[in-house]
């Protein structure tokens, strides 16, 4: 109905979250806003390699131990561990201390300012170390496994938080961080 959608009402508002410009419209309640950027800082708080109190850098300090965890980092390592297996180890979340020796420890700014050049360093693992144990979401990681989340958490993000803006009374949702990009809705 053309009246219907004429008395709609579209915010657009975008913050720095994840290392990126977080950008979301939606058609709802203005009130939404904040607690969508309170969802991503969630999710960034669960996932991020960056922040040294994440729940993703928590996991890493108890190898070898079975670890309740949150249900947004549990899905993210589901997905992880589906992608690299689908893609036959192609997608390959276990390549953070990879990453961490050729210098991207931390913001690309930062990093251009160093002019590290990438050194030799060991091939990702690969994940055979990771174990999900879905009937209380709990993950244990073998020594040495360390996972970086940011080949699939921009993208997850996006899509929890349009398919949650809906569940919070958005009729429509547009979620991007950074180039990674989901609608859900109108």
């Amino acid at each position: 109905n053309l009246a219907l959608l004429e008395q709609r009402t579209w915010h657009r508002s975008a913050v720095s979250l994840m290392g990126t410009t977080a950008e979301l419209m939606f058609d709802g309640p203005a009130s939404l806003t904040p607690q969508a950027f309170e969802r991503l800082r969630e999710l960034e708080r669960a996932w991020s390699r960056f922040l040294p109190d994440s729940e993703l850098n928590r996991l890493h300090a108890r190898p070898a131990e079975w670890v309740r965890v949150s249900h947004d980092l549990f899905v993210a390592l589901r997905w992880c561990a589906r992608l690299h297996d689908e893609t036959d180890g192609r997608f390959d979340p276990s390549i953070r201390t990879a990453l961490e020796r050729w210098g991207y420890d931390c913001t690309f700014r930062e990093i251009d300012q160093r002019g590290l050049a990438p050194s030799y360093c060991d091939p990702a693992p690969g994940l055979a170390g990771l174990e999900l144990r879905a009937e209380d979401e709990a993950v244990r990681l073998a020594p040495g496994l360390r996972i970086d989340l940011g080949g699939i958490g921009k993208g997850l993000a996006a899509d929890i938080l349009a398919a949650d803006l809906l569940r919070m009374g958005a009729h429509g949702a547009y979620v991007c961080m950074g180039g990674d990009i989901a609608v859900a809705g109108d």
